[in-house]
């Protein structure tokens, strides 16, 4: 299960007719090579995805609604793409080849050393939004190798509809002249979104020269992946900004919502039966998953006591054995020597009779 695997989206599949009625949740998926990303991967068939990947639609391994041949920028046009050793790290930005030499070169140089230059299409959302390509999103997840800030200035007047973003964010300047953490951070808050999570996915060691990193160092924090979400939602997507808390695992934070829409202090156009039912389907389910939790945590206590008891069994039945191999060892030793003196008292006893005979 992955980091942003949801366990259980009830909303989406028990409450689907009613909150999204002939509509879908609409998705742009920045960078899209591989499967449809978490937790998003669970409601598929509620959600069109618009993908927009540079390397053309035969990387991506699902169905999109529609796919763009062109990276994301902010705006409409072509630039060089500098293609790396390791295909992944790509980047329109060029490598920062004096800060990588800082780390060991499996991490930094190895991998992101430029061995062609390629021009490519961009384009922005904004740009494929008045086109009429795709509509505006509820949610946008970019994963596009630092220009994850270029896309996000590209699509500002298309989230009026969007509820979150999954965006991958640098913390180092991994490329010469890319936009970092705290900008991407600093921008999106200026629109109404907040961190609400950051999975640490590069963390990374020093290292002089070739030699390997030494144990017992600190790493540095270079790369993450941050869930954005939306402080108010819209008023006639409050159901699914309600459902996008629940299946990103706020259900908490969502019965917060409903019981603030109740109360009127958030806007929204439900009627107030739809509200309460959606708020008791919530707290079951969340009851639910915390019982599920606190069982599954119990079954993971029991098997590492187990566990524990199950090689201390196998500690202290090879410490017996042990302890039987050498006092066997040595019984049969002293058995060895006694039998040996025996030996010489017999022999020097026959000797003794021969002579006295004689």
């Amino acid at each position: 299960m992955g980091y942003w695997k949801s366990n259980s989206p009830l909303i989406w599949t028990d409450f689907a007719p009613e909150i999204f009625g002939a509509n879908r949740f609409h998705i742009v998926d920045g960078g899209a090579a591989g499967l449809l990303f978490e937790p998003f991967d669970a409601v598929s068939d509620i959600c069109s995805v618009y993908t927009f990947e540079p390397r053309g639609s035969e990387t991506i391994e699902y169905r999109a609604k529609v796919n763009i041949d062109a990276g994301l920028w902010s705006e409409p046009d072509r630039r060089s793409l500098h293609v790396a050793e390791g295909a992944k790290a790509s980047s329109i930005y060029p490598p920062n080849m004096p800060y990588l030499e800082r780390f060991p070169a499996r991490f930094g140089l190895a991998k992101r050393r430029t061995v062609s230059m390629v021009e490519v299409p961009l384009t922005s959302i904004d740009a494929e939004v008045e086109k009429g390509i795709i509509p505006k999103p509820n949610f946008v997840k970019l994963d596009i190798h630092s220009a994850e800030y270029e896309a996000l200035l590209g699509c500002l007047n298309s989230l009026d509809d969007c509820l979150g973003l999954l965006v991958e964010t640098w913390y180092a300047p991994i490329h010469a002249g890319q936009h970092l953490n705290g900008e991407v951070e600093a921008l999106l808050q200026s629109r109404g979104f907040q961190l609400y999570d950051s999975q640490q996915t590069s963390v990374w060691p020093h290292a002089l020269d070739s030699e390997k990193p030494l144990p017992g160092e600190r790493c540095q924090l270079v790369g993450a992946e941050s869930l954005f979400l939306r402080d108010t939602p819209p008023p006639h997507l409050w159901a699914q900004y309600v459902a996008l808390l629940e299946l990103f695992g706020y259900a908490t934070l969502a019965v917060h919502i409903c019981d603030q829409m109740l109360s009127g202090v958030m806007v929204h156009d439900a009627s107030d039966g739809n509200l309460e039912a959606l708020r008791e389907a919530l707290l079951k389910n969340r009851e639910a998953r915390a019982t599920q939790a606190r069982e599954d945590r119990q079954k993971a206590k029991q098997e590492r006591l187990e566990s524990v008891y199950k090689d201390r069994r196998t500690a202290k039945q090879a410490h017996l054995e042990a302890v039987y191999r050498e006092r066997r060892a040595a019984k049969e030793a002293r058995q060895k020597a006694k039998r040996s003196v025996l030996g010489v008292s017999l022999r020097e006893g026959l000797k003794n009779r021969s002579e006295d005979s004689e």
